[in-house]
């Protein structure tokens, strides 16, 4: 199952100190819900709207902080989505998360693990029978 990785120093980065309380908790939803999701650090306008805590104003303290880019809005970092000139992209976060395809090959192997298990299971249950 997907989390989100924080760094602790999160809460006191000069970019995160500066916002107000609504615009931190709106970052915070977005972060969630982007990892909970596995978004890779991507929403679609709609889906930033639906967050707690979103207005036109703590999105745009977002947009000041550089906490979080609109489409078309360039970026540097190699840790930040790319722009895909549809959606809002959330600042280095792939810095600290993995992208939906490291998730999915991690459950590709989990599930190969269990069902080379069950096959020695049944394997051992039955050499036990003979």
């Amino acid at each position: 199952m997907p989390y989100l990785n924080l760094d602790d120093n999160y809460p006191d980065h000069p970019k995160v100190e500066a916002l107000s309380d609504a615009a931190y908790r709106l970052h915070g939803a977005c972060l969630f819900y982007a990892a909970r999701f596995q978004l890779d650090g991507y929403l679609r306008p709609g889906q930033l709207k639906a967050r707690r805590n979103w207005s036109a104003k703590t999105e745009r303290e977002l947009l000041d902080e550089e906490l979080l880019h609109a489409p078309g809005d360039l970026c540097e970092s190699t840790k930040c989505p790319a722009d895909d000139g549809k959606r809002y992209r959330l600042h280095d976060f792939l810095q600290w998360n993995k992208p939906k395809a490291w998730w999915d090959k991690e459950r590709e192997k989990a599930a190969k693990r269990k069902a080379d298990w069950k096959a020695r299971q049944a394997a051992a249950e039955q050499e036990s029978e003979r």
